[in-house]
């Protein structure tokens, strides 16, 4: 049954691949704007976030273990959770619970203000893009 699953997920055209030198936001962009619900685009922006995340995520956690000062901005909380709480909540401003459609929608909007910015690599301007729609 999986292998029937895979082959349907693949003749639906969801595991559509782009290079790594092809992904600048306009090359991303070209692949949301005719749809920005397509299998391939909500893909490309779980992708991202999960990424995007989990790398805000990583780099509060070896700022920690590389730079106890950095501690002193946490408000005199001593517990190691909370310290990153409370640097998270100043880095991280995503909205809980956001769908990659609107983030979607963020990007395209921001690509459609920001032309210029379509050659740059995505992850740069899908960054900024998230940083101005949800400003912490």
């Amino acid at each position: 049954m999986a292998r029937s699953l895979s082959a349907a997920v693949l003749a639906g055209g969801i595991c559509q691949t782009i290079s790594a030198a092809e992904m600048t936001a306009g090359a991303v962009a070209a692949r949301c704007r005719p749809d920005a619900k397509s299998a391939a685009c909500i893909a490309t922006m779980d992708g991202f976030l999960a990424g995007y995340v989990t790398g805000i995520q990583k780099g509060i956690r070896s700022t920690f273990s590389q730079d106890p000062l950095v501690l002193q901005t946490t408000d005199g909380n001593e517990d190691t959770y909370l310290r990153y709480r409370k640097i998270e909540q100043r880095t991280l401003c995503l909205p809980n619970g956001i769908e990659a459609g609107r983030v979607a929608a963020v990007f395209i909007d921001f690509l459609n203000a920001s032309p210029d910015t379509s050659s740059e690599p995505f992850g740069d301007v899908m960054e900024v893009a998230l940083d101005t729609a949800f400003a912490c």
